[in-house]
């Protein structure tokens, strides 16, 4: 079985690449180790993307923007922000510009339906799910994908975008700094009393860090940023208390703030590939640089 390139992960990047490949006339191959219903109706994992105006360029290039509900998405058009207790902040706005927002905040399981339903509708990638990588042999004039199982894959280019913690990325040799900032971002959904007019706020303070990303309606995602020893407390503090917690870390600007999805935690771990190629290979995504 012989593919052009053969691409490990199917994650936003692993897609997004895949997509691009639509109208090359080269043969590709995806290879996930989640199940066929994982990748195809993601599940919301609380992270809202801050599309930028050369993302939203890319996802149109593609042909995903139009899939992803335009009801669904936020346009950006105030950023603002704080030190601590200063008044003095940092503020970006649209405002005496030609451009309609700084950005679109569309969450994330949404765009990657998107572009799995992109890949789906062309017959030039295939997609394998289920299925795990022992390994990538590199060869002279091809590569050879190991499956678990024994089965072999040969293709000309191997493209991994298996997360920061690539397993492919450190087998094939390529060495990665890693710093553990010792944090941890706890995110969720929360509906408020009043607007927050498309304004984004993050608020640096000691100890903690905490920041709103406006969303459809009076929503928003909350991201509150802590040290690991402290996290395990908000995630299991009762909603109430929880509630007031972010209301009054707000000074009330937004009224009363309520819990409506479910607090998600990520580890603060930045990741940096050392190169981002190899002998037909190549990185791409959070298996190059990640946070």
């Amino acid at each position: 079985m012989k593919y052009d390139i053969v691409i490990i992960g199917g994650g936003p990047a692993g897609l997004s690449f895949a997509c691009s490949m639509i109208d090359s006339n080269l043969k590709v191959l995806l290879i996930e180790r989640s199940d066929a219903n994982s990748i195809s109706n993601p599940k919301d994992d609380g992270r809202e993307i801050a599309l930028t105006h050369l993302s939203l360029k890319i996802l149109k290039r593609i042909g995903v923007w139009e899939l992803i509900s335009q009801k669904e998405i936020s346009p950006l058009r105030e950023a603002k922000v704080f030190d601590g207790n200063s008044p003095s902040l940092l503020n970006f706005t649209v405002d005496k510009s030609s451009i309609e927002a700084l950005g679109y905040l569309v969450p994330n399981y949404l765009i990657r339906k998107a572009l799995y339903e992109r890949v789906c509708s062309s017959d030039s990638i295939e997609i394998l799910t289920d299925t795990v990588v022992d390994d990538v042999i590199k060869g002279e004039h091809s590569s050879q994908v190991c499956l678990k199982g024994g089965k072999k894959i040969e293709t000309k280019l191997v493209v991994a975008a298996d997360s920061r913690f690539s397993d492919i990325r450190r087998k094939v040799g390529i060495p990665t700094i890693m710093k553990d900032f010792s944090k941890v971002m706890i995110v969720t959904k929360m509906n408020h009393e009043l607007k927050h007019n498309n304004t984004a706020l993050e608020c640096f303070d000691y100890g903690q860090t905490i920041a709103l990303l406006p969303m459809v309606g009076n929503s928003s995602s909350i991201i509150l940023t802590v040290s690991t020893d402290k996290s395990n407390s908000i995630l299991s503090m009762d909603e109430e208390k929880f509630n007031q917690m972010i209301t009054d870390s707000f000074k009330g600007e937004f009224g009363e703030m309520k819990q409506e999805g479910v607090r998600h935690s990520y580890p603060l771990i930045a990741t940096h590939a050392e190169t981002f190629i190899s002998d037909r290979f190549a990185l791409i995504g959070d298996a190059s640089v990640g946070m």
